[in-house]
């Protein structure tokens, strides 16, 4: 991995050497054939479902579905915005 990279995403330990190499495997199309995987960001920042969903349809829409998962990115934010206090200040 990048130093900077290990810099940006904190703990060592969390990812193994060898876990931002690009996969071999990708199960429907080639839109995650990237070194650093959507799963990577949402477990190194501990992000929740809203969260990690917001973050995989941004990072694939140019490569996937286009505008279809911007609308899905905005559904997310809407309603994380819509439920805020029972999402974040219920805890």
């Amino acid at each position: 991995m990048d130093p900077q990279l290990k810099t940006f995403f904190g703990q060592q330990e969390l990812f193994p050497e060898d876990a931002f190499e690009v996969p071999v495997k990708q199960v429907g199309g080639d839109h995650y054939l990237k070194a650093i995987q959507p799963w990577d960001i949402i477990r190194a920042w501990d992000l929740n479902y809203w969260e990690g969903n917001l973050v995989k349809y941004v990072l694939r829409h140019r490569y996937k579905n286009k505008l279809e998962d911007i609308e899905k990115a905005i559904h997310y934010l809407e309603y994380m915005r819509d439920n805020y206090e029972e999402l974040y200040e219920s805890n």
